[in-house]
């Protein structure tokens, strides 16, 4: 399972071919794919993994992505687990501010909460 992270940012790399890699827009696109694929997992408090990054070392993007990723497997039914309800998926998001999410982004979260109901309720499993 951990190893998602790094497969993905090597698969990524792979995709970097002369051609991309002379495209600026593909390349940095792909660029900040590698940086959410290989650090999504990273906690604001370094308890993540691969890399153990904490705070602001961990790409914007990636911590922006484990907030919607969080939000999105609570929300999901699993078959070792029942979907959340919404309040219940905010909520434990905003428990781990912090420790798992940068607060910022935690309070920006919560001023879009309302669309990410919207978003799950249209597109649920």
């Amino acid at each position: 399972m951990r190893t998602h992270t790094t497969v993905g940012a090597e698969v990524i790399d792979a995709a970097r071919t002369p051609q991309t890699a002379s495209d600026s827009y593909v390349n940095d696109v792909l660029l900040v794919a590698r940086q959410i694929a290989l650090s999504h997992h990273e906690n604001w408090d370094g308890s993540g993994y691969p890399a153990g990054l904490a705070g602001k070392q961990i790409p914007q993007a990636a911590q922006l992505m484990a907030i919607a990723d969080a939000y999105d497997a609570l929300r999901s039914e699993r078959v070792y687990k029942k979907a959340w309800p919404h309040d219940a998926a905010v909520a434990d998001i905003v428990a781990l501010s912090g420790k798992r999410f940068d607060p910022e982004l935690v309070e920006a979260f919560m001023g879009e909460a309302e669309r990410f109901r919207e978003i799950a309720e249209t597109y649920h499993d």
